[in-house]
């Protein structure tokens, strides 16, 4: 007996739960649907093609976001490679952002490149050089060098990430929730 509302049995009690149907997906289905959208974005060229295509680096969202051209090295040349030493952060008191080495030395890593990351960035570079030539391009001092930024020079955020990255996954599988 519950004694705030005075119920002697569940109404529910012999009720069936609904039965859910679990996709389970094998890695082979996993893999295929990722190289499926990687190749939707390229099709569609999706102007966030290069900034998402790095989750597939194993770059966590806030070094995406904090990667610098500093960073890069030997683009255009031999042996290209990324290193792995800053990420966006937020300040404590929400007042702004800021760039901030890892936790952990361990978490400094250089990572070499290699098609399509290569040519995603070589592009990338490109029209983020065109960018900077417009009187909207108003980028503040210390964020200047960082790799993805807005078509203004505006920071792109962890929240404008994961809505970017739900509105691409929502248009490549025309679901409104895609698991």
């Amino acid at each position: 007996r519950t004694k705030k509302i005075n119920i002697v049995q569940n109404p529910l009690d012999g009720v069936r739960p609904p039965v859910r149907e679990k996709k389970i997906l094998s890695l082979g289905d996993k893999i295929g649907k990722t190289q499926g959208l990687i190749k939707w974005m390229v099709v569609n060229e999706h102007p966030d093609y290069c900034r998402m295509l790095f989750q597939w680096l194993g770059l966590r969202r806030s070094e995406r976001l904090g990667l610098q051209w500093s960073a890069i090295k030997n683009l255009n040349g031999k042996e290209p490679k990324l290193v792995i030493s800053h990420q966006l952060a937020r300040k404590a008191d929400g007042s702004g952002y800021y760039l901030k080495k890892p936790k952990t030395q361990s978490s400094i890593r250089t990572i070499p490149l290699e098609e399509p990351f290569l040519s995603a960035l070589r592009d990338w570079k490109k029209t983020q050089d065109e960018w900077r030539k417009s009187s909207k391009w108003k980028v503040q001092e210390q964020f200047a060098d960082l790799v993805f930024l807005t078509p203004t020079g505006g920071l792109i955020t962890q929240n404008q990430d994961n809505d970017d990255w739900k509105a691409i996954l929502q248009n490549y599988t025309g679901e409104d929730d895609p698991q």
